[in-house]
């Protein structure tokens, strides 16, 4: 997967700013891409898609209904774990398990939306109503902020 630029990849700004909601699709590929993302995990977590489609996305053809719409939640979930996640811990959320039978949130994105998007908010919130998202997202007792070794800012 294209990486961004050096200078953008450095900073969080330029990482915010390619995932924020105007950015062109390019952008914020690139963008997850240096969060640690595979076009085969983007693939798998969009769902119905492949990763030449994504590699296309990358050069420029643009993701219709509801492959767009499953890129769109992946962006937003990221940017607002990069509020309080640094950048090397965003990925590591989406693919840990907060329990021994549960599903990673990447797993589960392309289905239930709404639940990885209202932990990622709620671990915004802090440690206590984050598990309880987590525990509302799968119904195992787990935290997942110790493995990922997430700060405030």
């Amino acid at each position: 997967m294209a990486k961004l630029a050096a200078d953008e990849r450095s900073s969080l700004t330029g990482l915010l700013k390619a995932l924020s909601n105007d950015s062109p699709v390019p952008d914020r590929l690139r963008a997850l891409g240096d969060l640690g993302f595979s076009t085969r995990e983007l693939a798998s977590a969009i769902g119905e898609t492949t990763p030449e489609a994504i590699k296309g996305w990358e050069r420029g053809s643009r993701p219709r209904g509801r492959r767009a719409q499953a890129l769109d939640h992946v962006r937003l979930a990221a940017r607002i774990l990069l509020e309080t996640v640094p950048p090397e811990g965003v990925h590591v959320w989406f693919t840990s398990k907060p329990g021994p039978r549960s599903t990673t949130p990447l797993e589960l994105i392309a289905t239930e939306p709404a639940r990885v998007l209202s932990a990622a908010e709620a671990h915004n919130a802090g440690l206590e109503e984050e598990e309880q998202a987590l525990l509302t997202l799968d119904g195992d007792e787990a935290q997942i902020l110790g493995r990922i070794g997430a700060k405030r800012f």
